[in-house]
């Protein structure tokens, strides 16, 4: 078993014990996949998956809805099992808890990195990119300036060996945050160009604008 998997178990581990904090009364076995599973589920109305009542008349997408419904509590019943627990008070009593979490503890910064970087080379993979939100992760998470900011580690610039992830700029929500497109740009200029110089920021822009054009919605 590579270092991977090692540390595919050790999170999946963690996530079971969380998981039994809150599904208390559920004694089966269960897979990562059976929780992935079941919190599809949760695409469907609750209304019509426990039949609460009966889809309407009318409605033909309540009626196919209720098909997949059907065929989907076929093919994975221990799902539908959880599916169902997370609509029950006992389980929402329990998540709606705080549950205070110590990534430290549980598993250390080095095994996160190496976690993340794999994942990048299955985002590389697929041909998926990432938008990056540098006003939004400011003031909403725990990073004080943008300075601190994980796009520098995505472009390449903080350890040459990591993987890059195609990166593109989104501004999230202009009307909360009181930004737009042109400011995400200026931002990650200054802060590339104040430790890595014009000539690095300019670089670094070009990227980031060519994949605006190479990953847009068209």
């Amino acid at each position: 078993m590579n270092n991977t998997h090692k540390y595919i178990q050790l999170l999946e581990n963690q996530i079971k014990i969380l998981f039994s904090k809150i599904y208390i009364e559920f004694t089966d076995s269960f897979s990562i996949n059976d929780l992935i599973d079941a919190w599809q589920f949760r695409k469907y109305d609750p209304f019509l998956a426990f039949e609460w009542r009966e889809p309407s008349l009318f409605e033909e997408f309540e009626k196919k809805e209720c098909t997949l419904l059907k065929k989907d509590k076929l093919n994975n019943s221990k799902a539908f099992k959880i599916f169902t627990m997370y609509h029950e008070s006992s389980c929402i009593e329990n998540y709606s808890k705080i549950i205070e979490i110590s990534t430290s503890s549980t598993i250390s910064i080095i095994v996160i990195r190496e976690l993340q970087n794999e994942m990048i080379k299955l985002l590389n993979q697929k041909n998926i990119a990432i938008e990056s939100l540098p006003t939004s992760n400011v003031r909403i998470s725990f990073y004080k300036e943008y300075s601190e900011h994980h796009i520098k580690r995505w472009l390449g610039l903080n350890n040459k060996n990591d993987p890059m992830p195609s990166v593109v700029l989104g501004s999230d929500d202009p009307g909360i945050f009181a930004t737009n497109l042109k400011n995400e740009y200026c931002h990650v200029f200054q802060m590339i160009e104040i430790e890595h110089g014009k000539k690095e920021a300019e670089h670094c822009l070009h990227y980031l604008q060519s994949n605006s054009e190479k990953f847009a919605f068209k």
